[in-house]
């Protein structure tokens, strides 16, 4: 269904998969995640480029300095595909490679304190870095 403006509408769905596992040694973890995202009749995407599909792949570690103050660092790669129309008229593809740093210091066990950072480098169609806007 399209209304008057082009812009899809009707049902728009979307599924995650994923999988991890992580392994503790002495005060130090480290993981591993993979997850996929599905969307299926993209509102705004051109007529047979409604689908679009993002794997993110992360690698991560944690190291508990004391009880009390932890330190991570994490690398996402994300490969997103068809969300969108590139000049080419295909479907738009576009990687992130993401980096994200985080100290935790508990001050209570119901209380703690936490920094994050975090840096993205966007390549491909979409060429825009997209943290935190979905």
């Amino acid at each position: 269904l399209a209304n008057t403006s082009g812009v899809m509408t009707g049902r728009f769905r979307q599924r995650e998969f994923g999988a991890g596992a992580s392994y503790a040694f002495g005060p130090a973890t480290v993981g591993v995640a993979w997850t996929q995202s599905r969307v299926d009749n993209l509102a705004g995407a051109a007529a047979g480029q409604r689908q679009g599909r993002s794997n993110n792949y992360e690698v991560n570690g944690r190291y508990a300095v004391t009880p009390a103050l932890g330190l991570g660092i994490a690398y996402t790669f994300t490969d997103a595909r068809g969300y969108g129309v590139n000049a080419a008229g295909n479907d738009m593809k576009t990687r992130y490679h993401q980096i994200g740093l985080q100290a935790d210091y508990a001050l209570s066990r119901r209380t703690d304190l936490y920094a994050e950072a975090v840096y993205q480098h966007a390549m491909g169609d979409g060429g825009v870095a997209s943290i935190y806007s979905g």
